[in-house]
């Protein structure tokens, strides 16, 4: 079977579609281009998707009457249970992986209440209809220029939080996404972070335009990551838990600088259809080997 390999352009970008073009560029094809729908899910997206709802609705829940940590652990429950039921495509889970998953997700839900009960509200945000809200999961759409070609492409994304933080008698901004993950951030990682880079960049191009009425400030004070952290069990601890990292990074220019080559060089790649497939151990845990080694053999035998 010869598959048409190119169909065109994505109307906008997102880091999400650069990460994976940096992990393997025929992915990204495969995903972003062809739109070929995967076999099955990763758990990790049952279990990053129930964490981030039980903690919007904590954040959400400050403004008015704050939940209780029994009931953030619930709203964690109840979206795990409706992600499995309604789920489109299957969802792998190793022998007893379901059950250890779901008890570190409560873990981290009862940790997570217990370090920022005292947490201020969120900070209110003008949405696209003209509501004040609160900063929780908000949307945003930016121009950035590409400084080769001069031609302006659109980058969406989401913001997981923006909240004060009081510090004694002034108060801090931050700008937060919530990240959950087997493995630890390093320094290194946080401090080439492309993600961290375009969202405070896109803070600030909101703050600018009047979308965040009562902050005085002209930028955040830092960006960073709220780190889940999944361990399983072991014979030196027994019990399935979960750790928290609150990871906090100051963006300088020079890192917004980075961000725009690198998604100016992303832009360049893909506006030319140069989607380099990159083989490696990552390979053993892609949905899509079936249809790479079906490349591969239209790509020798063309």
């Amino acid at each position: 079977m010869v598959r048409e390999w190119s169909k065109g352009l994505r109307k906008y970008f997102s880091h999400s579609q650069l990460e994976m073009f940096s992990q393997c560029g025929l992915k990204y094809n495969f995903k972003y281009i062809q739109d070929i729908k995967k076999p099955s899910s990763s758990n990790a997206l049952v279990f990053g998707g129930a964490i981030h709802k039980a903690i919007e609705k904590y954040h959400l829940s400050i403004l008015n009457e704050r939940l209780t940590a029994r009931q953030i652990m619930d709203a964690f429950e109840d979206h795990w249970t409706y992600q499995l039921e309604h789920a489109e495509i299957p969802i792998k889970f190793k022998n007893g992986e379901q059950d250890k998953l779901f008890e570190i997700g409560l873990d981290i839900i009862a940790k997570y209440y217990k370090d920022n009960k005292n947490i201020p509200p969120p900070c209110m945000f003008i949405n696209s209809t003209g509501e004040l809200v609160p900063a929780v999961e908000i949307d945003f759409m930016i121009e950035i220029k590409n400084p080769i070609t001069q031609i302006s492409r659109p980058i969406n994304g989401k913001i997981d939080l923006i909240t004060p933080i009081d510090k004694k008698k002034n108060a801090e901004i931050y700008v937060i996404d919530h990240k959950t993950s087997a493995e630890d951030y390093t320094q290194f990682k946080i401090n080439t972070s492309v993600q961290l880079s375009l969202y405070a960049y896109a803070f600030r191009q909101l703050l600018a335009s009047g979308r965040f009425p009562y902050i005085t400030k002209k930028k955040e004070d830092a960006v960073g990551y709220n780190v889940f952290k999944k361990i399983e069990s072991t014979k030196a601890q027994p019990d399935n838990y979960g750790e928290i990292r609150y990871i906090r990074k100051v963006v300088t220019d020079i890192d917004i600088e980075h961000m725009i080559t690198m998604y100016s060089m992303f832009d360049v790649a893909v506006t030319n259809g140069v989607y380099i497939a990159n083989y490696g151990r990552q390979c053993n845990w892609c949905e899509y080997q079936n249809i790479c080694t079906e490349f591969k053999y239209h790509q020798e035998n063309k």
